[in-house]
C-alpha cells in the first residue's frame, strides 16, 4: 500500500516511488503524451492562480506540477533527484560565469540591469 511508503524520503524520490506503487495497480497514464498534457494543464492552473494573486493556491498547483514532472521522470526512466542534481550544477557552472564577469568587470551585481546578466548567462550557456 501507498501509505507503508516512508515519509521520511526526501520529496522527489517520495513521489517517484508512490506513483510507481499506483502504476503498479494499473494508476498510471497510456503514453507520455497523456502526461505532459496533464502537466500543461496543471502549468494553465498554475497561471491562473498566480494571475489572481492567490499564492496559497499557487504553491499548491505548484507542487502539482512538480508532482507531475516527477511522473514523467519515472516514464522516461529518469530519475528525478539526478534530473535535478544535474540541471542545478549546470546553472551552477553558468551563474559562476556570470559572476566572475561581474566581478572581472570591477562593478557590483546592483549596478547591472537583468537584461545585462542575462545576456552574460546566455553567453555562458553558449560555452558550457
Amino acid at each position: 500500500y501507498i501509505k507503508e511508503l516512508p515519509k521520511y524520503f526526501p520529496e522527489l524520490l517520495r513521489a517517484q516511488k508512490v506513483q510507481k506503487k499506483a502504476a503498479s495497480v494499473g494508476f498510471d497514464f497510456e503514453n507520455i503524451d497523456q502526461m505532459v498534457q496533464k502537466l500543461d494543464e496543471e502549468i494553465a492552473e498554475l497561471k491562473a492562480e498566480i494571475k489572481s494573486g492567490n499564492s496559497k493556491n499557487a504553491a499548491d498547483e505548484l507542487g502539482d506540477c512538480i508532482f507531475c514532472l516527477v511522473n514523467i521522470s519515472r516514464k522516461l526512466k529518469a530519475d528525478s533527484e539526478l534530473c535535478l542534481k544535474s540541471s542545478t550544477d549546470k546553472f551552477i557552472k553558468r551563474f559562476e560565469q556570470v559572476e566572475n564577469e561581474v566581478i572581472k568587470s570591477g562593478k557590483d551585481f546592483s549596478q547591472y540591469s537583468l537584461q545585462e546578466l542575462e545576456d552574460i548567462y546566455q553567453k555562458a550557456k553558449a560555452k558550457l
